[in-house]
């Protein structure tokens, strides 16, 4: 041997040869010296090859590898945690981890759909009735309340010309909405532009430009005289947590979930706006996410508010493993495998998951509480301790890397090569290659919204975060519709689908350029003008002359009028532009 516990690469294709004839069932000591103060230490040279797996640990004096040591659980009702790190005791002798065993059942959708529904079905589970009923009374609740507070002043204002929501229309309204986001046009008036260049005929059809405009200006979720203090997501609240359970009931999560914080680009004034310059938005309001780590689907959302943050934190564990507790704690009991990143592991938070009946992988900070002290290590030398079914380990690649675990053994193995023509054999500590496959949900998550997401400028933060949540509840709804439907279809064709599926009934055109053909049905037949129908806010409508803003022999103007065709259904003034759009080809 080399070096205390450094191997070099004959002595370690001797051991592997040793290990092929052994049982599968034994394990496979590497020799290193029985020492509290020293760990694993393995060194991994690249040109090994074939080497599927080699578990490494020390030889106790009876030639037995030692027992996990047991862990005392927590009763359901003591939510007191009074762990002192300096109990933790780290060992070189090897202590197998024994992750608990997975006993949730009935994973998956939790509904009734089935895969004869439509894409919008799914959706619709998300955006339910009591949802868009919440948000079409509060919408014209707040017209009114900000009328009555500006006075409704002028007879054109967005205040007099507004009609009542309905939850059809809002349904309507959030399919142009996806719309305007699948063309991407820089302005959203754009979309209803006349211009060739410009024009896309089917937001006319479904929605005029100014319907839509009113109702995004008045978008509204809460109740502006019943506001409560402190309380800085009372903007958002309802909708929030009313989808927040919904991505709960409608979802039981599978083994392995991620952690990690998202952040929606914001630059507005906001209190608890944020600055991260690994992020690619660097600038703006915070998410922390709990994710399924291949599907990406989002189980848990939290936003974050600064100290107002609503973590809780009754297990006194500081502030980022309260975050994990908060969102994990309905899983708890269950064997769920949690992979986070070095801003929330701890020694401290894996020994509480251990009593709480899940498991904990992330990396580390190696100055954190209650953490062994590793050596300096050369390229490819990997160093691990135990304690109380944790394994703190130190692996050196390019640069150090320290991992904490409960879930993995201490073993090597080969990553997944990248490219085919690689031929070089590069052994890695499982537990990194295991994070490495789990640790992205958030990732995944955040990479598909920003494929496809509706978020537009606004000074409105609450607005923002509405519409990521209806982002957010696109993707569920597409990770539900390919469980339930086993169809492998893209995050893209589905928001099309939904979008297709939006429309309803299509809207009958009012007004409008006369028609360009030699004999149009408005020069034939018998046409006589009547009253224009009275709405619910205003007997007396009047609307522009439609041959008074689009006349070709003299200068355009605006005039209301009171009159319209019965059959052509146009304004018009009774005279003369009645009988001109009747008798006139190009008036």
């Amino acid at each position: 041997m080399s070096a205390k516990g450094v191997l070099n690469e004959s002595e370690i294709r001797e051991l592997v040869t040793q290990s092929e004839s052994e049982s599968e069932n034994e394990d496979f000591e590497l020799p290193v010296e029985d020492d509290d103060s020293s760990g694993d230490t393995v060194s991994i040279q690249n040109s090994v090859e074939n080497i599927d797996d080699i578990e490494s640990g020390v030889v106790d004096p009876d030639n037995n590898v030692a027992e996990s040591e047991p862990v005392h659980e927590l009763s359901s009702s003591d939510d007191e945690f009074n762990f002192d790190t300096a109990n933790i005791k780290w060992k070189s002798k090897k202590r197998r981890p024994s992750p608990h065993p997975f006993t949730q059942v009935n994973v998956g959708y939790n509904s009734n759909l089935t895969c004869e529904n439509r894409e919008l079905d799914f959706f619709k589970e998300f955006f339910n009735e009591d949802l868009m009923v919440l948000i079409v009374t509060e919408t014209n609740n707040f017209v009114d309340y900000a009328g009555e507070a500006m006075g409704r002043v002028g007879r054109y204002s967005s205040f007099a010309k507004w009609t009542d929501l309905t939850v059809d229309e809002l349904y309507l309204f959030f399919g142009v909405w996806l719309l305007v986001s699948v063309h991407g046009l820089n302005d959203i008036r754009d979309c209803w532009s006349t211009r060739d260049i410009l024009n896309v005929p089917i937001f006319s059809k479904l929605m005029s430009r100014d319907r839509f405009l009113a109702i995004l200006k008045f978008l509204h979720f809460s109740s502006n005289n019943e506001q409560p203090k402190n309380d800085r997501m009372y903007k958002i609240r309802a909708p929030f947590e009313k989808l927040r359970q919904s991505f709960k009931d409608l979802y039981t999560p599978f083994q392995n979930l991620s952690i990690d914080e998202s952040l929606l680009l914001f630059k507005g004034r906001l209190s608890f706006k944020q600055f991260i310059k690994t992020k690619r938005a660097r600038f703006g309001i915070k998410f922390y996410k709990l994710c399924q780590s291949d599907s990406g689907y989002i189980w848990d959302i939290m936003l974050y508010l600064g100290a107002k943050t609503e973590i809780a934190d009754k297990y006194h564990i500081g502030k980022s493993g309260a975050i994990v507790t908060t969102l994990l704690e309905p899983l708890f009991k269950k064997g769920y495998n949690v992979f986070v990143d070095n801003y929330y592991t701890s020694p401290t938070l894996a020994v509480l998951l251990r009593q709480k009946g899940s498991n904990i992988c992330g990396t580390v900070k190696k100055n954190r509480k209650g953490m062994p002290i590793f050596p300096p290590l050369q390229k490819g030398e990997v160093f691990a301790k135990f304690s109380d079914g944790m394994m703190a380990l130190k692996y050196t690649d390019k640069r150090d890397v320290h991992m904490l675990s409960t879930i993995d053994k201490f073993s090597m193995a080969e990553p997944p090569k990248k490219k085919a023509h690689i031929t070089d054999t590069v052994l890695k500590p499982v537990c990194i290659l295991n994070y490495n496959k789990n640790m992205g949900g958030v990732d995944h998550t955040d990479q598909l919204l920003s494929s496809t997401e509706s978020v537009r400028r606004t000074v409105k933060w609450y607005k923002k975060v509405f519409f990521h949540l209806l982002d957010s509840s696109i993707l569920n709804a597409h990770v539900l519709f390919q469980l339930v439907t086993n169809k492998k279809v893209s995050i893209y064709e589905y928001k099309l689908k939904i979008i297709e599926q939006h429309q309803g009934p299509k809207r009958r055109p009012s007004g409008g350029k006369p028609s360009t053909s030699e004999t149009p049905l408005r020069l034939l037949g018998r046409h006589f003008p009547t009253f224009i129908p009275p709405t619910e806010k205003k007997i007396s409508v009047t609307r522009k002359c439609l041959v008074c803003a689009n006349t070709k022999l003299g200068v355009q103007k605006r005039r209301e009028s009171r009159y319209e065709c019965l059959d052509c259904r146009v304004t018009l003034c009774v005279a003369p532009c009645f009988q001109k759009y009747h008798t006139q080809l190009k008036f």
